[in-house]
């Protein structure tokens, strides 16, 4: 080892003119060092990896300008914590490695140095799984953009004021920090090291290491104080229906432990110094925001945070109109009886579809009176009795009958009169046809020319008639062709055409027969014009002509169709936003005990499925849920009828319990009240059991079961007034144990 540290002494002492030096700290057996030699080595930097025995002199660190310790696990003495102190002291930066847990060595040495170089740092609880974090601020885009880390197995969060300010979250979770301090190097710190092994998988972790390279070589940033941020939440959102109560949250980053609050309404001062703010004097468009001044003992300016703008949804009242027949009042509409005709004869208030919001519906009712009508038929004499609609009618004239019914439009009765006439029919027809038209029907004769013919017809009233017909024909047209070929929409004749036809230009006779035909046949090479509808989620991206769309609008291409027609393709591309999935239960006024469960509700979506930590419990609009002790994690993912998914989370804590409250005496008579002998609990033991005594020691009763209790009964008859003992034993949930005894009084 000594070796070592000799040829690594000359290899850092022995660069005149050199680019910034990078020393990495060992992290054997894992290859932490490997990935940010890589990395270093890669954007420029000189770099070597040293044994963590280097920290216990800094006068061994004197030609390192950035320092990385890559191993959160390896331990580091209060020597080495302090070597790292009097390194950032020195002006230089460090960057320290952690993992999820606060006691790790890693971990614990990063707050020793933020509370004793003039910060205040304090561990709080460790988050589970794959936390894909975030990256805000400067390391997100200086030098590389870097948004999110595909990995980062598990971290640990914290809070800090004064100079520390994270800048990776997880879930709205700090999990990475960095220190600025002025007159000291800058500090920074991620509680995961994964990420890092990982990066010869993931770029975006190389990417994110060559960003904090960089932050670590400007010493400039490190002498600066970090700014002030703040940030605002509504509960229940910013969409709510007028009158509705709204609280606003104020959160603020480097502000001090208190910090100022001025909240404004359209840029008007309101509110009090708080970091919440309630009002229900609303109106739609309001914007709501919070200017957060830092305390005592941290410098920088004031911050304002981002302004939630307000949709408030009005309280509708809408009107219905409906037409009854006069014979169906009384009506029920909404389940309230109707019975008279008029506006506003009634109203019915219920939440709105649409909103959520009170609608409230005001029915305007009219009544339709009978409707009567006519119907009128000409009937030879030698036609009657005529039967109509059942009725036998034996003479003609007005109103030879009458028939009553209920009306196929409006289902009101209907009342018709039948007329009926006697007409007599004797007539000449005298008409042109042209040679097209022959031969020419009359009565049962085929008429092929001009000329006078007769027929005897039976009229459509079923009476004889003589028809004379004079027909003339004219002499056949002539007829011509010729043809057009278009490659789009052409003109003829002062008109446009559009598609494949056939144009006919018809001279005509005195007669008005045509007398030639010129037909010309018109084609058209076909063009294209397609339009395209479709729909995708928020956040999803639709692929039209290549390229990739995300947002709602209207979008074209043009092409040419193989005959070289020029022709057009439109896409209608609409948006649909996420489903607001809201989970529902019952109010719980007092403490949740585990082993309690609850039956909650979802909304919002077409289909749900429901997750309890992770796991899933099935689907559908409902759910029991079977607590256990601690946190429990309630998720629901709701997808709507689009299949457009988004999800909810509701934490519920529920404690062991374990506690039990006896009565001193019970009557079993009976009535209803104090008949039977039990502990009134919210636990839920298991084993369990309860055994009574008689004041001779005899057990009277057993029950293994903490809601069954004893009836004054033994062996079926009445047990005798008087006083009995009890012991109860078992074990409640977190491994509680349960004993309770005393007496009691049996009274008849």
């Amino acid at each position: 080892m000594k070796r070592l540290l000799f040829f690594l002494l000359l290899a850092l002492n022995g660069i005149a003119a050199r680019a910034l030096h990078v020393a990495i700290v060992a992290s054997l057996p894992y290859q932490m060092d490997i990935r940010w030699q890589g990395v270093a080595s890669g954007a420029g930097y000189t770099t070597a990896i040293i044994p963590a025995v280097t920290l216990n002199n800094l006068s061994l660190l004197d030609t390192v300008d950035i320092l990385v310790v890559s191993n959160a696990m390896g331990a580091l003495s209060p020597t080495h914590v302090n070597t790292l102190r009097a390194f950032l002291q020195s002006g230089r930066s460090v960057y320290l490695q952690g993992e999820y847990l606060p006691t790790q060595p890693g971990n614990a040495a990063f707050a020793q140095l933020i509370n004793s170089l003039g910060g205040s740092f304090v561990w709080g609880g460790v988050l589970n799984g794959n936390l894909n974090p975030s990256i805000n601020g400067s390391l997100a885009t200086v030098s590389q953009s870097v948004s999110t880390l595909p990995y980062f197995w598990y971290g640990c969060t914290a809070s800090a004021s004064c100079n520390c300010a994270a800048f990776m979250l997880a879930g709205g979770q700090p999990v990475g920090w960095q220190f600025h301090s002025p007159g000291t190097g800058r500090l920074l710190f991620t509680s995961d090291q994964d990420w890092v092994l990982a990066a010869n998988v993931y770029p975006a972790s190389q990417d994110l290491m060559r960003n904090i390279l960089v932050h670590l070589a400007d010493t400039a940033i490190g002498s600066q104080a970090l700014p002030v941020m703040a940030g605002i939440t509504a509960i229940p959102g910013d969409t709510v229906c007028a009158g509705t109560p709204v609280s606003f949250t104020a959160s603020a980053v480097n502000a001090g432990i208190a910090p100022l609050f001025q909240w404004k309404k359209n840029g008007i001062n309101t509110g009090s110094n708080s970091s919440s703010y309630t009002t229900a004097v609303l109106s739609n468009g309001d914007g709501i925001s919070c200017v957060i001044t830092p305390g005592a003992g941290c410098t920088g300016s004031s911050a304002v945070s981002n302004s939630i703008i307000m949709t408030v949804n009005p309280l509708r009242s809408d009107t219905q109109a409906l037409t009854l027949c006069m014979g169906q009042l009384p009506y029920t509409w909404n389940g309230i009886s109707v019975g008279v005709a008029g506006t506003a004869v009634a109203s019915f208030t219920c939440p709105s579809v649409v909103t959520g919001c009170d609608s409230t519906t005001v029915l305007d009712l009219f009544t339709l009176a009978p409707v009567t009508a006519h119907d009128t038929l000409s009937l030879c004499p030698g036609q009657l009795p005529y039967t109509w609609n059942w009725i036998t009618v034996t003479a003609s004239g007005p109103a030879a009958a009458t028939y009553t019914m209920a009306s196929q439009l409006s289902g009101c009765d209907s009342t018709t009169i039948l007329d009926i006439l006697s007409p007599v029919i004797s007539r000449i027809v005298d008409t042109t046809i042209c040679s097209g038209m022959l031969p020419y029907p009359f009565g049962g004769q085929s008429c092929n020319g001009s000329g006078t013919f007769m027929q005897s017809f039976v009229s459509h009233a079923g009476c004889d008639s003589l028809v004379t017909l004079v027909l003339h024909v004219p002499a056949n047209p002539v007829v011509s062709f010729s043809t057009l070929v278009s490659c789009g929409p052409v003109g003829v004749n002062g008109k446009l055409y559009i598609a494949d036809t056939v144009v006919r230009d018809t001279l005509y006779t005195t007669y008005g027969c045509d007398s030639l035909y010129h037909s010309l046949q018109i084609t058209i090479e076909k063009t294209r014009n397609d339009t395209l509808r479709a729909t995708v989620c928020q956040g999803e991206v639709y692929w039209f002509a290549g390229e990739p769309f995300e947002g709602a609008g209207i979008y074209s291409r043009l092409y040419q169709t193989p005959q070289g027609c020029d022709s057009t393709e439109v896409l209608l591309l609409s948006v649909q936003a996420l489903p607001d999935i809201r989970i529902q239960g019952p109010d719980v006024a007092g403490k949740l005990c585990a082993g309690d469960s609850l039956h909650l509700s979802v909304s919002g979506g077409s289909s749900y499925e429901w997750f309890d930590d992770g796991s899933f419990l099935g689907a559908g609009q409902e759910m029991s849920i079977l607590l256990s002790a601690g946190d429990n994690l309630v998720r629901v993912k709701g997808k709507d009828l689009l299949a457009c998914s988004n999800t909810n989370d509701l934490r519920l804590n529920a404690a062991n319990c374990c506690r039990l409250q006896l009565p001193n005496a019970f009557s079993p008579n009976g009535d209803g009240l104090n008949d039977h002998f039990l502990p009134v609990s919210n636990a839920h033991p298991d084993p369990y059991i309860l055994r009574i005594f008689n004041r001779w020691g005899r057990i009277v009763f057993a029950g293994t079961r903490i809601e069954a209790g004893w009836d004054g009964t033994v062996d079926g008859s009445p047990a005798d007034a008087g006083t009995y003992y009890y012991r109860i034993e078992g074990r409640c949930t977190g491994d509680l144990s349960l004993r309770e005894q005393g007496s009691f009084v049996l009274i008849r």
